[in-house]
C-alpha cells in the first residue's frame, strides 16, 4: 500500500537519480532517491514535518524548469 509520508515519482524520459542530483545540486531541493533496482526509476517527495505550501510551489518550479530544460 501507498506510505503516507512519501509519494513516488517516476520520471518517463530520465533517470530518477539523475533528476534527484540536480534537484539537490542547482536548485537545493532534497527528494528521497531510491536505491537498488528502482534507483534510476523512482525517487519519492515527502510531505509530513514543517513543509509550507510554497515549499511545494518550488518544487513544482524546479521540475517544471527541468521539463523545459529537456532534462525531464
Amino acid at each position: 500500500s501507498m506510505s503516507n509520508a512519501v509519494t513516488p515519482l517516476h520520471p518517463l524520459h530520465a533517470s530518477a537519480y539523475d533528476v534527484f542530483t540536480v534537484l539537490k545540486n542547482e536548485y537545493h531541493i532534497w527528494v528521497c532517491p531510491n536505491g537498488g533496482e528502482l534507483a534510476s526509476q523512482i525517487f519519492r517527495v515527502g510531505h509530513i514535518g514543517a513543509l509550507t505550501p510554497q515549499d511545494n510551489t518550488v518544487l513544482v518550479d524546479a521540475l517544471q524548469d527541468l521539463q523545459r530544460r529537456g532534462l525531464l
